[in-house]
């Protein structure tokens, strides 16, 4: 089934035709709880899908990686370019408390270079005075002192670590702050900003880039982190940011910070010094970012029915608060997920016994 052919047998199975519209069963409420009910799933029982590997390039004075959908950490590596040709290369991290890191490590130990140095703020093609010597991540700093400034977008063009001309549109319509590129640039051909207004242009406004650099080499441990930008700097100013650089504030990846509570992520330490790879194997949600009708994740495809019970349990949770139904809706479910779970758990016996495979005798 496609994630409208789950919805419709909601609909009709809950007799809750106002959660969608009319004959074409668009949603009109009911994807909240068919989401809610692969969640619950996702609880309950881990499926093939649920341990995934997670591979992200990262570049000096990268010390946060930033994952959606991320439930627990099983390993993870650093991987150098040249890991083809030399599996020496490919080395773990060893996994430490945060506590032993702030110890360890005061803070990330990253230098900024400049690459447009600050100047007023206007709609125009900004000069560039260096380039970065490997692959970088792009810090743009906008400062606002009289917090009259209004939505605008910075058009990046160059060439990313594999020397592919790409453009990158970074949206600035949260006004002054600090924006991160999310590719890593090598060359940068163009830096252009447009569509900035409420510009008064007596310096009230101004924009520089810069690009991370750090001495050290690898990262050679991580811990698991919540991301988020800590309390007491919530609202500052981007002006106040500078000397904030400590690690215990957990905002620091080169500049990135996130307050968005769909994030997690892993610190890194020390600080990364180079080009790499991270490898992570963990476990993950089953994502359901509906797209469009057609939409289909693991719960959709293999197990609709399953995916209906559990929105229809849901269903009776969050609207009608009715407890008795929903234990009984997820004692069923669980009945009849224990047919996946024997089923794991013959192929890891396997696996782990590295006796056969699963074609051979």
């Amino acid at each position: 089934m496609n994630w409208l052919q789950v919805r419709t047998q909601f609909v009709k199975s809950s007799g809750r035709y106002d959660l969608v519209q009319g004959k074409t069963f668009k949603d009109n409420g009911a994807d909240f709880y068919i989401q809610s009910g692969s969640r619950l799933l996702d609880l309950l029982q881990d499926v093939p899908h649920t341990r995934k590997w997670y591979h992200k390039l990262i570049v000096p004075g990268d010390c946060v990686v930033e994952l959606t959908h991320f439930r627990s950490v099983e390993d993870i590596w650093i991987v150098d370019p040249d890991s083809t040709t030399d599996e020496k290369s490919r080395k773990p991290l060893e996994e430490k408390s945060l506590k032993w890191i702030f110890e360890n490590y005061s803070e990330p130990s990253i230098s900024y270079i400049s690459c447009v140095a600050e100047v007023n703020l206007t709609n125009t093609v900004l000069t560039i005075a260096a380039q970065p010597s490997v692959a970088s991540r792009l810090l743009i700093t906008i400062v606002d002192t009289t917090d009259s400034l209004t939505a605008g977008t910075i058009t990046i063009l160059g060439e990313d670590e594999n020397s592919r001309i790409v453009t990158e549109v970074l949206d600035c319509s949260n006004g002054a702050g600090i924006y991160v590129s999310t590719k890593a640039w090598t060359v940068i051909t163009s830096i252009t900003t447009s569509l900035f207004a409420t510009l008064n242009g007596a310096g009230d406004e101004t924009i520089k880039v810069e690009y991370p650099s750090t001495e050290e080499g690898k990262p050679l441990y991580y811990a698991r982190i919540p991301i988020g930008v800590a309390p007491q700097l919530e609202r500052e100013s981007s002006g106040n940011w500078a000397g904030k650089s400590d690690w215990s504030y957990l905002h620091i990846n080169a500049g990135v910070f996130s307050d968005e509570e769909e994030y997690e992520g892993v610190l890194l330490a020390p600080a990364c010094g180079g080009v790499y790879t991270l490898e992570l194997l963990g476990r993950f949600f089953n994502e359901y970012v509906v797209s469009s009708d057609t939409y289909t994740t693991f719960w959709t495809t293999r197990h609709p029915d399953l995916l209906v019970q559990a929105a229809l349990a849901k269903l009776e949770f969050l609207a009608y608060q009715n407890m008795t139904r929903y234990r009984n809706i997820k004692a069923a479910l669980r009945d009849e997920l224990l047919g996946i779970d024997h089923d794991l758990a013959d192929d890891e016996d396997y696996s782990s016994g590295q006796m056969r495979s699963s074609w051979m005798e």
